[in-house]
């Protein structure tokens, strides 16, 4: 199995209760949804958050560089992809 593409979507998403302090004013939970697609059908799917929508470009942007990297990696073994 291989990866084949690197998938990402930004969502907002209201807060019923919008949260309030001295310098910030919280009233909706920005998501990067990210989808890894293989050559066999399957995607994996994960997600990063931010507190502000202002944020989700950039969260976007670094998950996309991330793309050349592990095209045409085998998803299950990843551990080369890793920090050490």
């Amino acid at each position: 199995m291989k990866i084949t593409g690197l998938r990402t979507i930004c969502v907002e998403l209201p807060i019923a209760a919008p949260s309030r302090t001295a310098i910030h004013d919280i009233r909706s939970v920005g998501a990067v949804l990210v989808f890894l697609d293989t050559d066999e059908d399957a995607t994996g799917e994960s997600y990063l958050f931010s507190l502000s929508g202002r944020r989700l470009g950039i969260l976007r942007d670094m998950v996309e560089s991330f793309s050349p990297l592990v095209n045409g990696e085998d998803p299950v073994s990843y551990t080369h992809l890793t920090l050490p």
